[in-house]
């Protein structure tokens, strides 16, 4: 009897794996009428009630390819026989196998052939749900088994046309075209979903935010208010997922982060005004702490910010989404938002670093010449106004650095525009030790080495202390030694021994210094890697290099 009685075991068990049916519909209750059935004659009825059971023995003992014949003598008489079309297409779908990959082409033809039989059982069968399920069936060949998700959205489109009313149909043509990555189509689909549920899951709320909160993100051109009423949406989901004494503590988390990340997106996408996107930031910020700060099911209290506070956090969560762009390839738009957070404030150099900055990485992922130097140029401007607004010699370095990084010869090769924004910093700042140590670098690729030596001279004189002066000058020689790739040529062994003499130097006037142990260490690995042919002299090498590491450690852990 197990044939006969498929098409209601299946449909009992389907329609509650798809989703929750329509509150209050049964199962003749949908937008479209039921089909009549055709009535079986007695003799039709007795010769199915005979069929089926063979073909369910056939089934049983692993002979389902007499039992897709047998059916197939009972169709041949009595084609449009929705039961039998329902059967017969389980029976394919078994002999087609389960597994995609390993299917061969006479299975893919088995269930191309289930495909057709659950169609034509959709067009013959009475019940809705046995209907619904045919059409779900065959929404998952064409999709999972055929690869043909045109075919497959075609038939989900029919499903939500013939039962509109039923919230399983949305959920399936939504996720076919999220799979398509038609994320707005399957937003819509959801909510249509959802409006036709008094209780959604939270599955359903869970998957619902997702799409959300993806649509939203991919989405560029979207209206404001349109963002904001979607958005609103997620939240509202993400509360009923949050608030529902049901839910695991998995649910809770998913929850809590999906809130945390529609309210960013609420202050990145939405909101104009300054204090109430903060406020958002603070709310998002709550939520999305780690869940060992969330007591009873509850997140922590929000902070109470001071301006500055509220200064770092808009950065932080600005520079944060800007970002996303740069890692989704989106540099113009990225490089606009950070110009636009310039111009609104324009002493804030971090902001001016991080345009360089995403500038210099555009230009490395552009394989056009003319289009790589245009940008790695434009990297420059932004780069120097940084050098003139740092506040602290470490942060002018940086910059300064950075600017000589784009003029290297890895990228614009631009060896006297070095040279001159070198004599120039040396110029203007005469007590950093950054600038002396580029010009020494660039003179020494210049084969310049006189010039060079003499530039050190100066420098030892020209800056205290003198034993922090002149490991710094060496640490900065062996930094720009390292950034460089080139193989140990002569401009690089020069800066190399220079970068050893002041070491030496600086540690006769002090050798208990932190500072000259930790430039001597980072000497002794870079002469291990670039310097040393032998392997048990470089390991030697790292081994003392660690001794000195290990003893600075000691001595700024006592300070």
């Amino acid at each position: 009897m197990r044939a006969a009685l498929s098409v209601g075991i299946v449909v009992s068990l389907l329609v509650g794996v798809v989703g929750t049916a329509p509150e209050g519909a049964a199962t003749q209750q949908s937008g479209t009428t039921a089909k009549p059935a055709p009535v079986r004659s007695a003799e039709a009825e007795r010769e199915w009630q005979k069929i089926s059971t063979a073909a369910s023995k056939l089934e049983l003992d692993n002979k389902t390819a007499d039992a897709v014949a047998l059916i197939q003598t009972y169709l041949a008489r009595h084609a449009n026989d929705g039961e039998a079309h329902f059967v017969q297409a389980r029976f394919y779908e078994d002999l087609a196998g389960f597994d995609p990959a390993a299917r061969t082409p006479a299975q893919r033809k088995h269930l191309e052939s289930a495909a057709r039989h659950y169609l034509r059982a959709a067009d013959l069968l009475p019940d809705l749900d046995a209907r619904f399920v045919s059409l779900w069936k065959t929404t998952n060949i064409y999709s999972d088994g055929l690869n043909q998700p045109s075919e497959a959205e075609r038939v989900a489109r029919r499903l939500v046309k013939e039962q509109p009313e039923r919230a399983q149909v949305h959920l399936i043509y939504a996720n076919l075209l999220h799979q398509r990555g038609d994320l707005a189509g399957a937003l819509e689909g959801l909510r249509a979903a959802r409006a036709r549920v008094s209780v959604w899951p939270l599955t359903g709320q869970v998957q619902f935010t997702q799409y959300v909160l993806e649509s939203v993100q991919t989405s560029r051109d979207v209206p404001r208010e349109t963002l904001r009423q979607l958005l609103d949406d997620a939240i509202a989901a993400t509360d009923a997922i949050i608030a529902d004494p049901q839910r695991t503590a998995q649910e809770y988390r998913l929850g809590t982060m999906a809130r945390a990340m529609a309210l960013e997106l609420m202050a990145e996408r939405v909101e104009t005004d300054r204090q109430r996107r903060i406020a958002l930031l603070v709310e998002s910020e709550r939520y999305g702490a780690a869940i060992a700060e969330h007591r009873d099911g509850r997140p922590p209290a929000p902070r109470r910010l001071t301006p500055a506070q509220a200064d770092v956090l808009e950065w932080e969560f600005f520079d944060r989404w800007q970002g996303r762009l740069v890692d989704g390839g989106r540099f113009d738009e990225a490089i606009a938002a950070y110009q636009r957070y310039s111009n609104a404030r324009p002493t804030f150099e971090t902001a001016y670093a991080r345009t360089g900055e995403v500038y210099v990485r555009w230009a490395d992922e552009t394989k056009d010449a003319a289009a790589r130097s245009t940008r790695l140029t434009q990297a420059l401007v932004p780069l120097q106004r940084v050098v003139g607004l740092a506040q602290s010699e470490t942060a002018r370095e940086e910059a300064f650095l950075a600017v000589i990084d784009v003029l290297s010869p890895r990228r614009l090769n631009q060896p006297a525009q070095i040279e001159a924004a070198c004599r120039t910093m040396v110029q203007r700042y005469p007590r950093d030790v950054g600038p002396r140590a580029a010009l020494a670098i660039a003179l020494y690729r210049g084969d310049r080495a006189t010039e060079a030596a003499e530039v050190l001279r100066i420098a030892r004189t020209a800056l205290s202390p003198p034993a922090a002066s002149r490991a710094g000058l060496a640490d900065r020689l062996v930094a720009a030694l390292r950034s460089n790739n080139e193989p140990p040529a002569t401009a690089s062994r020069l800066a190399f021994h220079a970068a050893d003499q002041l070491l030496i130097e600086a540690e006769k006037i002090d050798k208990s210094s932190a500072d000259v142990m930790e430039a001597r260490a980072r000497w002794l690995i870079l002469k291990a890697d670039r310097f040393e042919a032998d392997p048990a002299r470089a390991k030697a090498l790292q081994a003392q290099a660690e001794q000195l590491l290990e003893r600075a450690f000691t001595l700024r852990k006592k300070k």
